[in-house]
């Protein structure tokens, strides 16, 4: 499409192409473009200045700190397209919206009302003449009363102010620098279930890490550079023995909490590289295949430890997340929805079990690798009024399988596959708006198998339903769902035989173990959210402690609580 294209001065059609650049002197004034082969950066210059000029980017580029709104825009394959909420942010006369791929839902003032005015301003260095201020005001009363025929939009909080580290963020954005830095706690009780009733585990997690735009910084388009770090501060019956959170809760299925047996673990460290218009992504270095595989997709699911699927997690041969590895990974788009995911992950579980931090970068220690491959299909509410996501996943693993009532190898491998799908089902606009958060019913699904038989669990299924915006708050969630699971015969038959030698019931407890769960996930202001779970287990297994006497059918509560620290101190953009 033309690169100067009025830009009209409606509410924006959201999800549509964006009209850019022009010479809508009534309420826009002047803009020019910069284009790379990834993005686009367009400066809106306010009324008085020069026009686009026959120097073009260079023009652009001298006038790029002067003032104005500027916007990141994505280019997709077919054109320019505008995410669904735009991000202003004001510093004095000053304005910026950014539309980059990553700064969805980050909307504080109506485009129309920001384009007006970035109109408005009197040139820097000059003060405001009455007839700026006039027309300004005139411009921002047609710009309401525009708004005042369309629906409003909850809008989320902003961050508070601390200039010094919005400060800092923008300069490291500008020279491609994106940190992070989060925060989350996840608090796990059993009042009435487990073999030691009313303990409960406690696991915090600080995340401090940055994307590196080597475009930016390097000039090679389309790269990028990774890095996080997870600490783990303030535990409390978290490890590897079974006296603590293990034998605290006793069921795998119903209150599952990571397992954080060292102090911090580098959970990130890769080169990512997109080709062909971001169609093909290549990733590069260590990191978790539950990033990009078994969590990836699954939306009710704030922290990734807070939704799992048990027998990707025992037989996959991966580390638990956030552990990182060494890994390749690689996306491609067929077409906007259908896609194939494939993996490679270094199966590095002596330094995980030593209480490593993952700087030991050696092969030397590996006991095997998985390989994963995906094909999916997935749309949004951007794309489809009522979005669908299906994927199906196989993957291998070739650690040695171990026997576990002889503790002897007995396998070279293990293969598994999962199916999920999530299907919108019903919405309260009735489908008629482009809103990419309406009020809406997802249903939801998972159906995972693994035939090797010396692993924890041959099945586990899930159904599921979600409810995006209950009670009128736009970003929250509330979900139920029921799990189930079908404990192996061998492990079955060997915490039997544990229990037995300890003097304990010579009986079996049941293959099929079940756990209804009911989350609420409440968006807070400054980035923040809170998200209490609670599940009934019906027949919970012993997999943690098998040793233990067999545990009652009970109740399991979990709390989390997270803020993304960046965001409430401005040093990242709201997310």
């Amino acid at each position: 499409m033309s690169l100067f294209a009025p830009v009209p001065i409606g509410r924006p059609q959201l999800g549509g192409e964006l009209p850019l650049l022009g010479h809508n002197r009534l309420l826009m004034g002047f803009c020019e473009a910069s284009k790379t082969k990834s993005s686009t950066r367009i400066h809106c210059l306010a009324s008085g200045e020069t026009g686009p000029s026959s120097s073009g980017n260079r023009a652009f580029r001298q006038r790029e700190q002067d003032r104005g709104c500027i916007a990141d825009v994505r280019r997709r394959r077919r054109g320019l397209r505008l995410p669904e909420s735009p991000f202003a942010q004001y510093k004095g006369i000053s304005c910026r919206v950014s539309n980059s791929k990553n700064n969805k839902d980050k909307k504080v003032m109506p485009v129309h009302h920001l384009l007006a005015l970035c109109n408005a301003l009197p040139r820097l260095g000059e003060r405001a003449r009455p007839m700026a201020i006039i027309r300004f005001a005139f411009l921002m009363a047609i710009s309401s009363a525009t708004q005042a025929f369309t629906p409003e939009e909850p809008q989320r909080q902003t961050s508070p102010s601390f200039p010094i580290f919005e400060e800092a963020g923008d300069t490291l954005r500008s020279h491609g620098i994106s940190p992070r830095l989060v925060y989350w706690s996840q608090l796990l009780t059993n009042p009435t279930t487990g073999p030691r009733k009313h303990e409960y585990g406690l696991s915090n997690n600080l995340l401090v890490g940055a994307d590196f735009d080597l475009e930016k910084i390097a000039g090679i388009s389309g790269a990028k550079f990774n890095l996080e770090y997870i600490a783990f501060p303030w535990r409390q019956n978290l490890g590897d023995d079974r006296e603590n959170i293990f034998n605290a809760t006793g069921s795998f299925l119903a209150a599952d909490i990571s397992n954080d047996v060292s102090s911090g673990y580098l959970s990130q460290f890769s080169y990512e590289q997109h080709f062909m218009d971001d169609r093909l992504q290549v990733i590069l270095g260590r990191f978790s295949a539950a990033t990009y595989f078994n969590y990836d997709g699954h939306e009710e699911c704030t922290i990734i430890t807070a939704c799992h699927d048990v027998v990707w997690k025992n037989s996959s041969g991966t580390l638990p997340p956030p552990y990182g590895s060494w890994s390749a990974f690689t996306r491609f788009n067929f077409t906007d929805s259908l896609y194939m995911k494939a993996g490679y992950f270094q199966s590095d579980f002596t330094q995980y079990a030593t209480q490593g931090h993952g700087f030991n970068w050696s092969f030397s220690n590996s006991s095997g690798e998985n390989i994963s491959v995906e094909l999916g299909y997935k749309e949004t509410f951007e794309q489809a009024a009522y979005p669908a996501h299906y994927w199906l996943t196989g993957y291998i693993n070739n650690n040695d399988q171990v026997d576990p009532r002889s503790g002897l190898v007995d396998g070279d491998s293990a293969e598994g596959m999962m199916f999920n799908f999530r299907k919108a089902v019903w919405r309260a606009d009735g489908g008629k708006s482009q809103d990419p958060y309406p009020e809406s019913l997802t249903l939801y699904g998972t159906l995972s198998a693994n035939p090797e038989p010396n692993q924890p669990f041959d099945y586990f299924a899930e159904a599921g339903a979600s409810y995006l915006g209950p009670f009128g708050r736009r970003h929250d969630i509330a979900s139920v769902s029921l799990d189930y699971a079908r404990v192996g015969e061998r492990h079955l038959q060997a915490q039997r035989a544990a229990r037995v030698a300890l003097g304990g019931a010579d009986a079996s407890a049941s293959r099929d173990t079940y756990a209804v769960k009911l989350r609420y996930l409440a968006s807070l202001p400054r980035g923040a959210f809170i998200e209490p779970m609670i599940t009934y287990a019906i027949n919970p297994d012993n997999q943690y402690n098998t040793s233990a006497s067999r545990a009652d059918d009970g109740i399991v509560f979990r709390l989390v609580f997270g803020i993304n620290l960046g965001t409430f101190l401005g040093l990242s953009p709201e997310r």
